[in-house]
């Protein structure tokens, strides 16, 4: 979509509600694994999630993240929320359809009005959502398994003429 908008702030509300409109869902899981809460909507298939996220200390960077933050930055967090909290308010008053994801989550879940899943977010949840992202871009948990292969390559390749298979061997 293409938005247009008096000011910064206006465009940021905008997309916030844009962005929850098309990707409400996602905005959702990643704020809750940013802040290691999952378990709060999916009950017990969310807390090994919740023990990796924290673990991983993503809701530390998190914190960090928006401590470090100017009011400048602070500020478009909130109003990216407060967009988002738009879109939840149109949908909970039947404007816009419910995404079909949170109909899912509540059936899994004891929620017995799948509306009631829709929950407000604050700035510090969309720090938690970049915190995942800088996170996920920044983070590498499968070093040791890249190690391993390494060494099984090296091996291979120290008792054979011929570049091992790798696929054989599952790597």
């Amino acid at each position: 979509p293409h938005i247009y908008a008096d000011n910064l702030r206006d465009l940021t509300v905008a997309q916030g509600f844009v962005m929850a409109r098309d990707r409400y869902v996602q905005i959702e899981l990643t704020r809750r694994f940013g802040r290691g809460t999952l378990s709060e909507l999916l009950g017990p298939l969310g807390v090994s999630i919740d023990a990796d996220s924290r673990g991983q200390g993503v809701r530390f960077v998190s914190d960090a993240m928006w401590a470090a933050a100017d009011e400048e930055l602070k500020d478009r967090f909130e109003a990216f929320a407060e967009g988002v909290n738009l879109y939840i308010r149109e949908v909970k008053r039947g404007r816009f359809p419910l995404p079909e994801e949170v109909e899912l989550v509540a059936s899994l879940t004891d929620i017995d009005d799948p509306k009631d899943a829709l929950q407000p977010i604050t700035g510090i949840d969309v720090a938690g959502v970049a915190a995942v992202i800088t996170s996920r871009l920044g983070y590498e948990s499968s070093d040791l398994d890249r190690a391993e292969a390494r060494a099984l390559a090296e091996a291979a390749t120290s008792t054979q003429s011929a570049q091992p298979d790798l696929w054989k061997a599952g790597l």
